[in-house]
Parts: structure tokens; sequence; C-alpha cells
């Protein structure tokens, strides 16, 4: 199994590079989304249930 850990997560979204825009604030937003996915896989910040 391929997980990132917290400090492996961190580093990826501290080095992401946008086409906008992205505050302090939202990095760490998407970082907890992550991590409640990668912990849980029943949430993605992408996901809709549902969606057709």
């Amino acid at each position: 199994m391929n997980s990132l850990d917290d400090a492996a997560l961190d580093k990826a979204f501290d080095n992401i590079s946008f086409d906008h825009p992205v505050t302090e604030h939202d990095r760490r937003v998407m970082k907890q989304l992550w991590k409640e996915y990668i912990k849980t896989k029943k949430a993605s910040p992408t996901y809709v249930e549902n969606a057709e």
C-alpha cells in the first residue's frame, strides 16, 4: 500500500505550485482534506456522492 505520511504530504503541499494565488489557509485546508481522505478513504475533496 502506497500512502503518504503527514510529513510527506506537508512537503508536497508546501512545494506545489498553482496557476492562481493560493493562501497559506488554502494550503492548510487542502492538506487537512487529503489527510482525512488518506486515513478514511471515504471522502475526497474532488468526490461527489451519486454524481451522474
